[in-house]
């Protein structure tokens, strides 16, 4: 229990430590404490720690879709502009009056 770091501790494992403690006890040994320990600490942390994880994985993926959400507003900036100009010279607005206008 001492040298398992808490990344490494499953639910299966806490069961099994639960039922060698579990046992102890029936035998009158004096392990309250570690039952305690397993109950409080181990457990408690097991059970903390995994949703928090969970919660940074999906802030990175809010993240991660904000960002793309950005770029394709930008995209459709360019595409809402070009298509300003289809069919139209490039120099359509240039001197602040069509072309066209002029002819």
């Amino acid at each position: 229990m001492d040298e398992l770091p808490l990344e490494e501790v499953t639910e299966e494992t806490m069961l099994k430590w639960r039922t060698a403690i579990k046992d102890a006890l029936c035998i009158k040994f004096k392990v309250e404490f570690a039952m305690e320990h397993l109950k409080k600490t181990i457990a408690g942390r097991y059970f903390g720690v995994k949703p928090y994880k969970e919660a940074e994985k999906m802030d990175d993926e809010i993240s991660k879709a904000e960002a793309r959400l950005n770029g394709l507003k930008e995209c459709k900036k360019f595409r809402d502009i070009a298509k300003e100009f289809d069919g139209k010279p490039l120099s359509e607005g240039l001197w602040g009056y069509s072309v066209f206008e002029k002819m």
